[in-house]
């Protein structure tokens, strides 16, 4: 519905897949060397190949924006699915993925781009999927490989989300049993899987003439609109203007999370959830505050955004089995974050 009531290139950002349609004409006439300099940018580099797809499709079927928008789409989808995933194999039962489920289709902050033209929904389900594969169990050799492939491709399709690759590979190689040569083993084989594509692609910029390295290295200096100091409060405040209610829900679920923690009483999805806020905010914090290296935008604290619901889904489940009248609580609480993000939703979307 909001893909076909309109609003793609509402974004000046979304001129970027012009490159793809530039490439897809290209390609469709013959010109490979003419499709290859279309994409050649360091900026968000594999989103531009993906989006060739839907171009291709715009070549065959109508020139509509709504038919890319659609594809995109499909990514946040995926994200859904991928939360129910994570939540099913980090040991919750079914309740409890569809409480994560509902709860992340109620962020305004996590579906605000669904109908445009843009990386981050793309590059969020490249990164939950690898944070998926990374903590299946048991470990294999595979899933190593699949973690630190899929981290890079979350990174080349919006490099800003390489907070979210690196914590994806780092939770994979962290994971139990913490033995130094089973953590080796895990951390080589993923970051040698990251390292691959990103080094292939680079070698084959050097190749055709081109230096993609060096237009990595300006644009990640571009990164500086805005406040280098607000990067420890900004998340609080964009949170809060986006979701309302939800980051209180949000709030109430991580205290109550660190409370069984320190109580030790730590499920693996709790632990998942704890240290994806941990340790995606103090690196915003870190690269914003203390290096001033990158300022702090609502796109990159979206990354927060999966484990707050991780939280907030076992929050509503503790409350479900175990305080009385629970289950009657839970579902005032869902009616009103309904309620909600319809009021979130209505200004965007409109």
């Amino acid at each position: 519905f909001l893909v076909l009531s309109g609003g793609q290139y509402f974004w000046p950002d979304e001129g970027r897949y012009q490159r793809s349609i530039r490439a897809a004409d290209a390609l469709w006439a013959g010109d490979i060397h003419g499709s290859l300099r279309a994409l050649h940018s360091a900026d968000h580099f594999l989103f531009k190949v993906i989006g060739v797809v839907p171009a291709t499709m715009q070549i065959i079927i109508a020139p509509s924006p709504k038919i890319p928008a659609l594809f995109f789409s499909l990514f946040s989808v995926a994200s859904l699915w991928l939360m129910w995933g994570i939540m099913r194999i980090t040991g919750e039962n079914e309740r409890v993925a569809l409480f994560s489920v509902i709860l992340l289709s109620f962020c305004t902050t996590f579906l605000y781009y669904c109908r445009h033209l843009l990386p981050y929904d793309a590059a969020m389900a490249l990164g939950l999927f690898s944070l998926f594969v990374g903590i299946r169990i048991p470990t294999r050799a595979v899933d190593s490989i699949l973690c630190g492939f899929f981290s890079a491709c979350a990174f080349l399709t919006y490099n800003g989300y390489w907070v979210l690759a690196g914590f994806a590979m780092l939770t994979h190689t962290l994971r139990p049993p913490l033995k130094f040569d089973h953590c080796a083993r895990r951390g080589f084989i993923s970051g040698v899987s990251f390292a691959v594509p990103v080094v292939a692609l680079l070698a084959l910029s050097h190749a055709v003439g081109g230096n993609l390295l060096q237009k990595f290295i300006h644009f990640s200096r571009t990164v500086t609109q805005g406040s280098y100091s607000e990067g420890w409060s900004f998340p609080f405040f964009y949170l809060w203007h986006s979701e309302h209610f939800l980051i209180l829900l949000w709030a109430f679920a991580l205290i109550f999370s660190l409370w069984q923690f320190a109580r030790r009483r730590r499920k693996v999805a709790m632990i998942f959830g704890l240290s994806g806020i941990l340790v995606i905010y103090g690196l915003l914090v870190i690269f914003s505050v203390v290096l001033e290296q990158l300022v702090v935008y609502g796109r990159l604290v979206r990354q927060l955004v999966p484990f707050c619901c991780i939280l907030a889904a076992l929050f509503l489940e503790q409350l479900w089995t175990s305080a009385p009248k629970g289950k009657s609580i839970v579902i005032v609480i869902l009616v009103i974050a309904a309620f909600q993000t319809a009021v979130n939703f209505q200004h965007p979307f409109t």
